[in-house]
């Protein structure tokens, strides 16, 4: 993970919290190590854990990092499996695969893939593991393990079997995340004021954003991906409570759902349970043209003090025809009212550096954020996340420059274009707040 010193957030992982669930559920003892440079603690780990599998997840910015533990790993350990998974794993499966040390690579949701694939290991036949791509280890003694369904070819060592994707997870059967793997007290105490107790309540996207990876994951899942899957709103009270009742110190709560409560049957139900049996405020994200005046009082009277809203870029072709994101100024303009009218505080995403920008679209995009007034303005440069539309446009073009940041929020790299320099984006990225709230430039 980043440095907790980096302009990044380094908070709860839901990914890694519930592979550790449903891993426990069936007896394993998982163990978590983070590490934001190469470290030998990786190694010392391992050998104090007694570990028999070792699993890796890394963002596309930090993979780097994770291809040095997994050939580390399977040099000092050479007969332990490693399994990759997280989104690198699932858009950049070729790489990861191939990567020195690797044994399998997990694609799309990995609860299912990882319990089974642990179950491989253990009895046999981990090659065929459902959701996926593995790679026999040619190593004395250990592969490539024989595959005993009859009439199946067994894959050489250092062949890649690529197998079928798993269906998605019924997240309405799944455990609570684990959140004691990683130490949540101190998550807790670090992040109390500005992002506090952290909860997932639905997955998947019905959006097609061009930077995002939710069209990679719909393409993947045959469409299903864009069919918002929600837990029942008494099980996501109920993980609330059990948080509150654990640890101390909790202000406030918040949802990392792409957008909170798109089904307004639930969002109303949600609100009553969390109303009645919740004293703490809470946050969301949501996206302009999804909600009304209603919905917004149905957050407020629920206990919502803070809605999290993307504005990208001002310019409507941009918006349109580069992000992938069918929506209005006005739109924009009309879902900050609203929830201005109703009391609630507002945080405003912006996103600067994007294909086709120029100087001028900047300028409307500060302007826009002027005129709404938002309680908080964030800013980030635009980065061709592997997966994504637009990281095929860059490539392309041949606009993409060497690595990628490691957050959001890291000025450090940029999209190379003819429209804008590198130096006039690091000026509007440095001073974007100060232009929108006139507090003078740097």
């Amino acid at each position: 993970m980043p440095e907790e010193t980096r302009k990044v957030y380094t908070g709860y992982n839901h990914g890694i919290g519930y592979l550790s669930a449903v891993a426990r559920r069936k007896g394993h003892k998982p163990r978590l190590v983070t590490f934001s440079r190469p470290d030998e603690a990786v190694l010392a780990a391992a050998k104090d854990f007694r570990a028999d599998v070792a699993a890796i997840t890394a963002t596309s910015a930090q993979w780097g990092l994770g291809a040095w533990a997994a050939g580390e790993v399977s040099r000092a350990f050479p007969e332990m499996p490693v399994i990759a998974g997280g989104v690198h794993a699932t858009v950049a499966t070729e790489e990861v695969i191939s990567t020195s040390g690797i044994w399998a690579a997990c694609r799309g949701e990995g609860e299912h893939a990882f319990v089974e694939m642990l179950k491989g290991l253990e009895f046999g036949g981990w090659e065929e593991t459902r959701g996926s791509w593995t790679r026999p280890q040619a190593l004395p003694g250990i592969g490539p393990p024989r595959i005993a369904r009859a009439g199946v070819r067994a894959a050489r060592a250092g062949e890649v079997v690529r197998n079928e994707e798993s269906p998605l997870v019924d997240i309405t059967a799944l455990p609570h995340p684990d959140r004691e793997i990683y130490g949540y007290q101190a998550l807790l105490d670090r992040n109390r004021n500005n992002v506090g107790a952290e909860f997932m309540a639905s997955r998947g996207c019905p959006f097609s954003c061009s930077y995002c990876v939710n069209p990679a994951m719909s393409e993947l899942t045959r469409g299903d991906w864009r069919r918002v899957r929600y837990r029942e709103p008494g099980n996501v009270v109920d993980e609330i409570e059990q948080v509150l009742g654990r640890y101390a110190g909790v202000k406030m709560v918040g949802f990392h759902d792409d957008v909170f409560g798109l089904d307004k049957t639930w969002l109303r139900r949600f609100a009553g349970e969390y109303r009645a049996r919740v004293k703490v405020p809470f946050w969301c994200n949501e996206r302009a043209g999804t909600f009304d005046e209603e919905d917004a009082t149905v957050l407020k009277e629920a206990g919502c003090f803070r809605v999290h809203l993307g504005i990208e870029s001002a310019d409507d072709r941009l918006r349109r025809e580069v992000l992938g994101r069918d929506i209005s100024s006005g739109e924009i303009e009309e879902a900050f009212a609203i929830l201005k009218r109703r009391g609630l505080r507002t945080v405003a995403f912006n996103m600067i550096g994007i294909p086709y920008e120029t100087e001028e679209t900047i300028a409307k995009t500060v302007e826009l954020n002027r005129r709404i007034r938002p309680d908080w303005v964030v800013v980030s440069i635009f980065s061709p996340f592997p997966g994504t539309r637009l990281r095929e446009l860059a490539r392309e073009k041949g606009w993409l420059g060497e690595g990628l940041p490691e957050s959001y929020y890291d000025g450090a790299w940029a999209l190379q274009q003819p429209s804008i320099s590198r130096e006039r984006l690091l000026y509007y990225y440095e001073n974007f707040v100060n232009l929108v709230y006139d507090k003078g430039r740097k």
